[in-house]
């Protein structure tokens, strides 16, 4: 029973300490900007067979409730995120792309590559690519965040093609 406790204790350590690392909203995941106490405060971890099918090896989701102040400073990381990566378009290849929407001078959706990651999968090198989804709704006074980070060979498209059609579907 100890070595099971211990086990899930790591492995969550772990699941904590994904590759959103480098990131600038690194610090929303770790609930440094709305903390993971907070009642509001969301998040699931996926990996392995679950989200093969959408050609992903991680997916990592937080959700949250926050405050004007809070929402101001999660949007500042975000944009900062993606100024960084768009600095860097030479090393992202053609056939990926980036959805934005502003409502009212704010980001309301965004979802942005932001980098390649190499991996050694039995020997063979494998690229994953990297990708941020912001989403933020105004409700009642305070801001609904979602904040995505996904890692897999998915291109663009391939998430596109797996999530905006659901979510037409759901309109």
């Amino acid at each position: 029973m100890k070595r099971l406790l211990t086990f899930i204790i790591a492995a969550t350590a772990v699941m904590s300490l994904w590759a959103q690392q480098g990131l600038n909203v690194d610090s929303v995941f770790r609930g440094h900007i709305v903390p993971k106490s907070t009642p509001e405060f969301k998040e699931t971890n996926l990996s392995g067979e679950v989200v093969k099918p959408y050609k992903l090896r991680k997916m990592r989701t937080i959700s949250f409730l926050a405050t004007e102040t809070q929402r101001d400073h999660v949007e500042r990381l975000v944009e900062e995120d993606y100024q960084f990566a768009d600095k860097n378009r030479t090393t992202l290849t053609d056939i990926d792309g980036e959805e934005r929407e502003s409502r009212n001078g704010h980001i309301y959706y965004i979802i942005f590559r932001t980098a390649d990651r190499d991996r050694n999968d039995a020997g063979v090198r494998k690229i994953d690519h990297t990708y941020v989804c912001y989403q933020c709704k105004p409700r009642g006074g305070r801001y609904d965040i979602t904040l995505v980070y996904l890692e897999g060979p998915a291109t663009f498209s391939d998430l596109m093609k797996n999530f905006k059609r659901k979510n037409n579907k759901t309109k």
